[in-house]
C-alpha cells in the first residue's frame, strides 16, 4: 500500500461537494520520484501512475524513435516520453506517455515542466482504461490538445482524435498494422506493424 505524506499538504475541500482537492502547487511537497510514485492530478484529484509493462514500454520507445527520426530531417518541434509533467491549470497536472511541442509554441517549455497544452499527446493504455478514454480525453479537449492518440495494445487499435472546435474531439480508428498520419504535423506518420 502506498501512502502519500499529506501532514505539509493544506486540505481544502470544494463548498459544493465537501471534498477535498489539490492544487499543483502542493505536489512540490511531496518527496520527488523515485522516493515517492508518479502522480497526476486531473480536476484536483490525485492519480498515482503505475508502472510500465514491457509491452507499453516496448510501444512508447518505437513511437518515441520514429519521431526523432523525423525530427532530425525536419526540426518542427521537441518529442517528450513520460515522466515529465505538462500543467495545464493550477488543478491540472499530467504525465503523458508521449508530448510533442510545436515549434510555434516552444515557449510553453519551461526550466521544470511543460505549461500549456502541448501539439500532440499520445497515451499508452496500461490499467487505468477509464482513465485514458475519458478523463485524459475530456481534459486535452477542454485545454485545447489539437491532437491526441490512445494505443491500445490489448484490443490492438489506435484511437487518434483530432479537435474540431473548442472541446471537442473528432475520433479515428486504425488497427495496429496501419501506418497513421500525425494530422498536425506535415509528412510524419507513426506505423507499430511487426512490433509484436
Amino acid at each position: 500500500m502506498t501512502t502519500l505524506p499529506l501532514k505539509d499538504v493544506p486540505l481544502r475541500y470544494r463548498k459544493a461537494t465537501g471534498k477535498i482537492y489539490f492544487k499543483v502547487s502542493d505536489l512540490l511537497r511531496f518527496p520527488e520520484w523515485p522516493e515517492s510514485p508518479l502522480i497526476e492530478l486531473i480536476e484536483g484529484d490525485l492519480y498515482l501512475v503505475s508502472s510500465p509493462t514491457p509491452q507499453h514500454q516496448a510501444i512508447s520507445s518505437e513511437i518515441l524513435y520514429q519521431i526523432k527520426a523525423f525530427l532530425r530531417k525536419n526540426p518542427v518541434g521537441q518529442v517528450f516520453c513520460a515522466p515529465i509533467d505538462v500543467v495545464l491549470s493550477e488543478e491540472d497536472s499530467v504525465i503523458p506517455d508521449i508530448t510533442f511541442i510545436g515549434k510555434e509554441q516552444q515557449e510553453i517549455i519551461k526550466e521544470k515542466n511543460i505549461q500549456g497544452a502541448p501539439l500532440w499527446i499520445i497515451e499508452i493504455v496500461s490499467t487505468n482504461r477509464e482513465l485514458d478514454y475519458t478523463v485524459k480525453k475530456r481534459l486535452y479537449a477542454r485545454f485545447g490538445v489539437k491532437e491526441y492518440w490512445i494505443i491500445d495494445h490489448k484490443k490492438q487499435k489506435i484511437v487518434k482524435y483530432i479537435l474540431k472546435k473548442k472541446s471537442s474531439y473528432l475520433a479515428e480508428e486504425f488497427p495496429f498494422t496501419a501506418a497513421i498520419q500525425v494530422s498536425n504535423i506535415k509528412g510524419l506518420s507513426i506505423q507499430l506493424k511487426g512490433l509484436f
